[in-house]
């Protein structure tokens, strides 16, 4: 299948130009048609609700080719991986590149990410599928955004290393492995990278706006809002699907019944891969994001315990 075909491709070729090459023109049309044709056949059989353990035939890529410039650490890195401080940020347009260089990446990961999904989760819901390849491209763009600002900031260039001296940090991709061997991994893959990982970005983007504002980068800072405004879409895809294709005492086949209230932070709890993922890492420091979540519909329950979230201990090994 085309789109199956296309995400493989992102995974399996090293270079940032193939990771960043648009959807297919007309694919997501095509998609869209066979969800209609599917909606017409609704009448005789149930929706899928597959969840991802169903998934057999998916295909589980354990790491993305990556060439030499953009090569990725596959173990925990030791020492500092810090972003420059506030300090560093206004006075040094070297720190604002770093900055710039270090969100890229996690952009690159979160395309990725989505690839793996696509392959991973061929048997979930077309409309699902739909939202994870519209998201693929919205940061497959905030990617390239980030891009153009370094190349605005450095007319020298940086095209031996464009997202910083390699091996990068594969923060995002490890968290893969608790997703998983999770009981539910599509629904825990909604809560990691969705609800945590995404939803953390919405306050980290409003901190750095406000950081390269201050520091007379205007363009950067409305490159940081215009991507924090798309992120709210992506973690709200995560929410809804949640509540959609998580497993729950208090569903029917298809769907929720109406008179079962399952809260937010109930679902999360329930389909989070812990460790790493926890309401703790759900939120950047400072947490700014409130309206953010709102408009991503969370519950007001949810974001206070987002807000006063504590870490997690985690169990020893016996």
């Amino acid at each position: 299948e085309e789109m199956l075909h296309y995400a493989n491709g992102i995974l399996s070729r090293g270079d940032l130009e193939a990771k960043l090459m648009p959807p297919p023109i007309g694919l997501e049309k095509k998609l869209l048609q066979e969800k209609i044709a599917l909606k017409d056949l609704s009448t005789t059989r149930p929706a899928s609700t597959a969840s991802s353990s169903e998934a057999v035939a998916g295909l589980d890529v354990d790491w993305p080719a990556r060439d030499a410039k953009i090569e990725i650490c596959r173990e925990v890195q030791r020492g500092s991986n810090q972003l420059p401080k506030a300090s560093q940020i206004h006075a040094s347009v070297g720190a604002r590149v770093q900055c710039l260089q270090k969100f890229a990446h996690h952009e690159l990961q979160a395309v990725e990410l989505f690839a793996w999904a696509l392959l991973r989760f061929p048997l979930a819901p077309l409309g699902l599928q739909i939202g994870l390849l519209r998201t693929l491209a919205e940061e497959q763009d905030h990617c390239r955004l980030y891009l153009g600002r370094i190349a605005a900031l450095t007319p020298e260039g940086v095209s031996a290393a464009p997202l910083g001296m390699p091996p990068l940090s594969s923060h995002l991709w490890r968290g893969l492995g608790a997703i998983r061997t999770a009981a539910d991994p599509l629904s825990a893959f909604l809560c990691g990278i969705g609800l945590t990982y995404e939803a953390a970005n919405l306050d980290h983007t409003l901190k750095f706006r406000d950081l390269f504002r201050q520091a007379g980068d205007e363009a950067s800072a409305g490159v940081l809002q215009r991507i924090h405004d798309e992120e709210v879409g992506h973690v709200r895809l995560a929410r809804v699907w949640l509540r959609r294709v998580a497993r729950h005492p208090c569903r029917t086949e298809v769907t929720l019944r109406a008179d079962c209230h399952i809260d937010d932070v109930d679902l999360y709890s329930t389909h989070a891969a812990f460790p790493p993922f926890e309401l703790q890492k759900a939120r950047g420091r400072p947490m700014l994001a409130f309206d953010g979540r709102r408009r991503a519909g969370f519950s007001e329950r949810y974001i206070q315990e987002v807000s006063s979230a504590k870490r997690r201990p985690i169990p020893r090994q016996q």
